[in-house]
């Protein structure tokens, strides 16, 4: 099992005001072109990311907690989309949020502290907007920019 929740094949389910907590792996996987809306969820304590979003996948995440991860908050990759916005995302062991392999999230209105990493990390041809977020508290950069963007 990948995920507590996987999501893929243009699915599209609506969580809402859900607790997903100790993962074996991680909280939510969404790929293959995976959709959905989580809204005022609860993501902790996950083995790797709360949230993995990859496969030309575009879920909407509003109001969510992701937090204490194991690794990272919220990971793009390999053609991941989405909205981020409105989250509350700190305490996790590797970066906050990550962007890469031509990934490209709208990252919006969201509070990212206190991860013992940096962050937003972009890097390997990642993209996104980034906008009105507040960031602060972080180990390292509170956003790192590396080659390849």
């Amino acid at each position: 099992r990948i995920a507590g929740v996987e999501i893929k094949n243009k699915a599209d389910p609506v969580f809402h005001k859900n607790t997903i907590h100790h993962g074996k792996t991680g909280g939510v996987y969404i790929h293959e072109k995976g959709y959905g809306q989580f809204i005022q969820n609860k993501i902790h304590s996950n083995t790797y990311a709360g949230v993995w979003v990859t496969g030309e996948s575009d879920p909407t995440l509003k109001e969510n907690e992701i937090c204490d991860g194991q690794q990272g908050g919220v990971y793009f990759f390999g053609g991941g989309r989405g909205l981020l916005e409105g989250n509350n995302i700190y305490g996790n062991a590797l970066a906050g949020i990550q962007i890469r392999s031509e990934s490209n999230p709208i990252i919006r209105n969201n509070q990212i502290h206190h991860g013992q990493h940096g962050g937003i990390y972009v890097h390997d041809s990642g993209k996104g907007l980034i906008e009105n977020n507040e960031i602060h508290g972080n180990a390292l950069a509170g956003i790192w920019i590396t080659t390849g963007v």
